[in-house]
């Protein structure tokens, strides 16, 4: 069972959200870390029941730049390690994939942003995430970089533009690369950060309203089923998630 949560944050517009609410409706207890300004130098990787990784915007190859980058793929590593259980959220689904050993780089088909299906694997379909496939919802995507799917990982999801979406590493270890965190509120806050974009033509501003509208709430709900139906099986000897 879930009791402890610790939450690594890499920019405070890019919370936990639903992820959050789900573990304050269980009761878990949450620690929060804005790893760019706390340090992490004498965090004990095993001691919390759950560790969740979110988003942002360095890439994994940027250690150098951004070192709380590399003390968290190793604090990742001892963690899938020793199975147990890790959320990673996009930068944290490729730190997740580079603890592992496999290459993160920029994604060759561009950036992968706005709302869009993914669809489920045979094994992410006898998994809790099958709730967010697209016969149910869209969810929303925001990276541009990509990953190689590490040895011995089990595929659980793809989508047209990136093969490796969301993958489980041994029994509690679950990396997805699409944000199913956030919130309306958070989205359109992402586009006001990415107005240079706008004004480039990159980013469609009222489509990405328009389908944040329609979609956030439907995602919320089935993110809200998922992270359930995962929490209640996380960390069992004979979970399938």
């Amino acid at each position: 069972m879930i009791r402890t949560a610790t939450i690594f944050r890499h920019v405070l517009d890019n919370g936990p959200a639903t992820i959050a609410d789900v573990l304050r409706e269980r009761d878990v207890e949450i620690k929060f870390i804005d790893t760019f300004s706390e340090s992490i130098d004498h965090f004990d990787a095993l001691s919390p029941d759950l560790l969740v990784v979110l988003g942002g915007a360095p890439g994994v190859y940027q250690e150098d730049d951004y070192p709380f980058l590399k003390q968290e793929r190793t604090i990742i590593q001892k963690r899938l390690e020793a199975d147990r259980p890790t959320l990673g959220i996009c930068l944290g689904a490729q730190l997740m994939a580079s603890a592992l050993g496999s290459k993160v780089y920029p994604g060759p088909k561009g950036p992968e942003v706005g709302w869009g299906t993914i669809q489920m694997t045979e094994a992410g379909l006898e998994s809790a995430l099958r709730v967010l496939s697209s016969d149910f919802t869209r969810v929303m995507q925001w990276h541009g970089d990509t990953f190689d799917l590490p040895p011995g990982a089990v595929l659980l999801a793809s989508s047209d533009k990136y093969a490796n979406q969301i993958f489980q590493w041994g029994r509690n270890g679950l990396a997805l690369q699409c944000h199913i965190e956030v919130t309306s509120k958070i989205v359109h806050a992402w586009g006001v950060n990415a107005a240079q974009n706008v004004l480039n033509g990159v980013l469609d501003l009222k489509k990405l309203h328009a389908d944040t509208d329609e979609w956030a709430a439907i995602m919320q709900q089935q993110a809200e089923i998922f992270l359930h139906d995962w929490l209640d099986r996380v960390g069992q000897p004979d979970d399938l998630h």
